[in-house]
């Protein structure tokens, strides 16, 4: 069942694009649908819409909301890589 919900980049270590460290993306609507014991979908709204998304959650055990996260363009060249938080209902892994 695809879910639309909000998904909030947070700092921690830091987002990266595979070269260098950048600042994390700003929160955005992502349309998602289970994959395994995570998420995939695509960004639905801001400057990376249309991106694939991939998510994982981040800590064994109860899910906690946060997740990594892969983001890519539609062509695969350009990638983002970090953590969020996503609410803690839609994930039931």
């Amino acid at each position: 069942m695809k879910r639309s919900l909000i998904v909030r980049p947070q700092n921690g270590w830091g987002w990266t694009d595979g070269k260098a460290t950048v600042d994390e993306p700003a929160a955005f609507r992502a349309n998602l649908l289970p994959h395994g014991e995570g998420w995939v979908g695509e960004v639905e709204d801001g400057p990376y819409m249309g991106w694939r998304l991939d998510m994982s959650k981040r800590h064994a055990g109860e899910f906690d909301g946060l997740v990594n996260v892969l983001m890519q363009d539609s062509e695969g060249k350009r990638k983002l890589s970090g953590y969020a938080e996503i609410s803690r209902d839609l994930m039931d892994v």
